[in-house]
């Protein structure tokens, strides 16, 4: 239970200590702070961060949200951004909101704000206090990913031979269209577990060996290159 006996002087020097606690906190996460007030509808940046990552000079007179809108963020992401505006407000729901922003020096980023909303007896919001920062290094490395993703996705695809990919949990998860067809007796086979796909295709003693070097190299990692054989399938005639 909070001591009731701290003097005026204690006071201060408790909130002190816990301010500067936070500022610690937020230049170490680069994070910015911000407060909107709704009622006038201005924006106000609560550290020095806010103005390094928004490319804002310091003499800025407070921003409103509607000019914030109309001059910085991306025409694009405009209506995501306002609609998050809207919902935190009439919801009371933190704001989280990530979107383009062109910078005054021309540079575009990628920004994220979240905010929580202070509300009054009646409910109404009376403020936001939030964090900013710069996701753009994220947001390249979520596209690049996204961009080798879908190569070795197309390149598997498109494949002239089959290639196929079974999961720790020994299902198919993925096959290329060549692959369908050596697997075309098979329905449904994505999904499917492996040795029940295996089973399906090939006899004993055949099935044994093939399974043993799959589960093998499942286990160990090592990589196996089976040789040249003919063997009669028991899915084809």
């Amino acid at each position: 239970m909070p001591n009731q006996n701290l003097s005026l002087r204690e006071c201060e020097e408790a909130l002190h200590q816990c301010e500067e606690r936070l500022r610690l906190v937020t230049d170490a996460a680069e994070l910015g702070l911000w407060t909107w007030q709704p009622d006038g509808d201005r924006i106000s940046w609560d550290n020095d961060r806010p103005y390094a990552i928004l490319g804002l000079p310091r003499t800025e007179a407070p921003l409103t949200a509607a000019r914030f809108a109309a001059e910085f963020v991306h025409p694009e992401d405009l209506a995501d951004f306002e609609q998050a505006i809207a919902h935190t407000v009439q919801n009371g729901a933190r704001l989280f909101y990530q979107g383009r922003f062109h910078r005054p020096d021309g540079a575009l980023r990628w920004i994220e704000f979240t905010g929580t909303p202070v509300q009054g007896a009646d409910g109404a919001c009376l403020r936001v206090l939030g964090t900013v920062q710069d996701i753009t290094e994220r947001k390249q490395a979520e596209q690049l990913l996204r961009q080798n993703h879908d190569t070795f996705f197309n390149l598997i695809q498109n494949a002239p031979f089959g290639v196929y990919v079974v999961d720790a949990q020994f299902r198919m998860c993925q096959a290329s269209r060549a692959s369908h067809k050596a697997f075309a007796n098979i329905d449904p086979l994505i999904g499917r577990d492996f040795e029940e796909i295996l089973r399906l295709a090939w006899a004993e003693p055949f099935l044994s060996e093939v399974l043993g070097h799959f589960r093998h190299t499942l286990q160990t990692g090592e990589a196996y290159a089976a040789p040249n054989t003919t063997e009669q399938r028991r899915d084809t005639p």
